[in-house]
């Protein structure tokens, strides 16, 4: 399956194709973005499909962002299962958007259907002239999308933003991202779902933890990719800035026994390729 944006007399539309049988379909709008599950949509207003992720045949997920009649931009998912969509605001996701601009970074959908969307909602309501914005993550359970939270735990993570998720087979989802601090310094957070898919999960996400502080002596870090083989088994990748102002990548992992690793050493690190817009 891909997943697109398209532009229509100056108006950005969410496209889709699916492959079925070695065969792409031919590009659709996605389906129920104008129905009873979409707060607000306003079909004159941009969208854009921005994450999709497959966990089976014919079984995916879209996450992206439409505008609504406010001129805010919204947040949603669209699940792919059984040959037919299911399209809706990701929940709660408008209400935590109190200065009207979310944003979808990071989709991740486990082989169970279990699936995390992580990215960012503004949290201070026009005409507020200092908007900061706020991680939030949202996660499916059992076919269901459970209320958007936002990111809580290192001096409540003002100014932060989710930009990468992972969700192995068999539930536990890890999200990462960066937030900022006084002094303009940036770092970088990782933050487990709580239980297992398949117990009484309620599917909320616990408090940030740093990772690569002891690194970040130029003060600006994030975490930018996260891959999860198994629940409690997860490679995160990112960058610091050294004492000499130059951005260098990191590696941490998290073997099953152990927290994930909040401390790193230069020794396991990798020149950056590319950084993310703080």
């Amino acid at each position: 399956m891909a997943v697109g944006g398209s532009g229509d007399a100056g108006t950005e539309r969410p496209i889709l194709a699916v492959r079925e049988g070695g065969s792409w379909s031919a590009e659709n709008t996605i389906p129920g973005l104008s129905g009873p599950g979409v707060t607000d949509f306003n079909p004159g207003a941009d969208a854009a499909g921005l994450q999709v992720s497959c966990w089976a045949a014919a079984s995916c997920t879209v996450a992206g962002i439409y505008g609504d009649h406010h001129g805010n931009q919204q947040a949603f998912a669209a699940s792919w299962a059984g040959g037919h969509w299911v399209t809706q605001t990701i929940p709660g996701s408008a209400e935590l958007n109190q200065g009207g601009q979310a944003l979808t970074n990071a989709l991740s959908c486990g082989a169970d259907g279990g699936c995390a969307v992580a990215g960012q909602v503004s949290v201070n309501p026009p005409p507020d002239p200092d908007v900061s914005v706020q991680s939030f993550a949202s996660s499916r359970v059992g076919g269901s999308w459970r209320n958007a939270q936002e990111i809580a735990g290192i001096d409540n993570l003002p100014d932060s933003s989710a930009l990468a998720a992972s969700c192995p087979p068999a539930g536990r989802c890890v999200i990462g991202g960066f937030y900022n601090v006084t002094g303009n310094s940036q770092q970088a957070y990782i933050a487990d779902e709580n239980t297992l898919a398949g117990t009484n999960d309620t599917g909320s996400f616990g408090g940030a933890r740093l990772v690569a502080g002891n690194l970040n002596k130029g003060g600006t870090a994030a975490v930018n990719d996260i891959s999860c083989p198994r629940a409690g088994e997860c490679a995160i990748s990112g960058f610091y800035t050294d004492s000499h102002g130059k951005q260098q990548g990191f590696i941490a992992t998290q073997p099953a026994a152990t927290a994930t690793a909040l401390t790193l050493s230069p020794a396991g690190s990798r020149p950056a390729t590319s950084t993310p817009n703080a």
